[in-house]
C-alpha cells in the first residue's frame, strides 16, 4: 500500500524512485504480481517534470516496461496481456549471465499457476533491455530480468498456487538477493557535476563531453550548480584520456612550485568550479545535507554554490579507477584518511585562481 496511497489519498511516486535509485547502484529488485508493474507506474509519475517529489530525482528512466504501456488508470495501461497461468522457462545457457542462470533452476521446465493483478506481460510493453526467462507464448511473457544501472531486476508475473515449481522460482530469488552486498549506499557524490542543472538521460555523456572538450556555457562565482550522483568511472576515464592523449607536453612551463600556464596552453590545463554543499542548504532536498562540508559527504542529486573558479593541472591518469597510495602526494606518507589513498579520483596540481573564493574559504 505505501505505492498506493498517503493519508490525503495521494500517489507516493517517491518511493518507487527510491526503489529505482536503490537498484541503480548496485541492488537488486524482486518484484511479483502486480508490485512488478506499479513500480513503473509509478516512476513514470516520478519522472514527469511536472511531479515535484520530495527530493531531486537521481533516476531518470523506468525499469522493466515502456513509457507508454504504463498508467494510473488500469482501463489505459496495457503491461497486464491478462493471458493465462502456466509458462515455460528459458534456458540460453550459453547466453545467460550468472542472476539469470540463478534465477531459472528449478526441476522442472513447466511452471504451472501464477495468475494474479498482472497475470502475464505484453510483449510490446517491455523495454528492448529487458530478457525473456519465461513465457506462456512469443507475445505473453511472465518471467523477466534486466539490468538497471550498476544493479538488477527480476520481474514475475502472478503468484504461487502451492507449487514445488513456484516455491523454487521465489527461493531462487531470496538466495540471489542474498548474495547482494548488505551495505549498498544510496547515491554517494564522488566530485562530478551536472553543469547545465537540466536531469536527463544524458547527464553521463554530457558530463564525459564537459570533462574532454570544457562546457559550452557559462559559470560564474556565487552562482549554483548540481552534483552528480555516482562514480561515472567510463566518462571520467573517457573525458580525461582525451585530453592526456591531445597533450605532447611541449606547452607546459613549470617552475619551481608553480606552473606557468594558460588555459589554451595544455589540454591538461582545465578550470574547476570550486563550491561548498552547504551553501544552499535552506532549499536543500535532504535536510541532512545542511551540515555537510564537503561533495562526497552529499546524499544523491543536490544544489551547490559556486565560490570560485581554479585552473588545475590533470595529473598522471594511469591509476584512475584503482585504488592507490600516493604518499608523494600527501603530507603524511601512512596517511590512508583521504590524503594519502584516493579511489578512481582525478588529480591534478592546482595553478592559480581564476575567480578566487572569499575571505574565510
Amino acid at each position: 500500500q505505501i505505492l498506493m496511497t498517503d493519508d490525503d489519498n495521494k500517489f507516493i511516486p517517491d518511493v518507487a524512485g527510491k526503489i529505482a535509485e536503490f537498484v541503480d547502484v548496485g541492488g537488486f529488485l524482486y518484484a511479483q504480481d502486480g508490485p512488478a508493474e506499479e513500480i513503473d507506474t509509478r516512476l513514470e509519475s516520478y519522472l514527469d517534470p511536472a511531479y515535484t517529489p520530495d527530493v531531486v530525482p537521481v533516476v531518470n528512466s523506468h525499469i522493466a516496461f515502456k513509457a507508454d504501456s504504463v498508467d494510473n488508470d488500469p482501463a489505459i495501461a496495457t503491461v497486464d496481456s491478462h493471458s493465462g497461468s502456466g509458462f515455460q522457462l528459458s534456458f540460453d545457457y550459453p547466453a545467460m549471465n550468472n542472476f539469470e542462470l540463478m534465477a531459472v533452476q528449478n526441476h522442472e521446465p513447466s511452471i504451472p499457476g501464477f495468475t494474479g493483478e498482472v497475470s502475464s506481460f505484453n510483449l510490446s510493453a517491455v523495454l528492448d533491455t529487458v530478457k525473456e526467462l519465461g513465457a506462456i507464448d512469443a507475445n505473453n511473457l511472465k518471467y523477466l530480468f534486466t539490468e538497471y544501472g550498476r544493479g538488477h531486476a527480476i520481474m514475475l508475473a502472478g503468484h504461487d498456487q502451492g507449487t514445488t515449481e513456484g516455491w523454487r522460482l521465489i527461493l531462487n530469488n531470496i538466495f540471489i538477493a542474498s548474495q547482494q552486498p548488505s551495505n549498498i549506499a544510496m547515491k554517494p557524490n564522488l566530485g562530478c557535476l551536472d553543469l547545465n542543472g537540466i536531469r536527463n538521460i544524458l547527464d553521463e555523456e554530457e558530463y564525459a563531453i564537459n570533462l574532454a572538450t570544457g562546457f559550452d556555457g557559462i559559470i560564474k562565482k556565487d552562482t549554483f550548480v548540481y552534483s552528480l550522483p555516482g562514480n561515472i568511472p567510463g566518462p571520467t576515464n573517457g573525458g580525461v584520456s582525451i585530453r592526456f592523449n591531445a597533450d605532447t607536453g611541449a606547452t607546459i612551463v613549470l617552475g619551481g612550485t608553480s606552473a606557468v600556464i594558460t588555459p589554451s596552453a595544455s589540454p591538461r590545463g582545465v578550470i574547476v568550479p570550486i563550491i561548498i554543499p552547504s551553501a544552499f542548504a535552506s532549499e536543500d532536498y535532504f535536510a541532512d545535507n545542511q551540515d555537510r562540508s564537503v561533495i562526497y559527504d552529499l546524499k544523491s542529486r543536490s544544489r551547490v554554490k559556486v565560490i570560485g573558479l581554479g585552473l588545475f593541472l590533470l595529473s598522471d591518469i594511469s591509476q584512475v579507477g584503482n585504488p592507490v597510495q600516493r604518499p608523494e602526494l600527501s603530507t603524511n606518507p601512512d596517511d590512508t584518511t583521504g590524503k594519502g589513498t584516493y579511489y578512481g579520483q582525478v588529480r591534478g596540481l592546482f595553478v592559480k585562481y581564476i575567480e578566487a573564493p572569499g575571505a574565510g574559504i
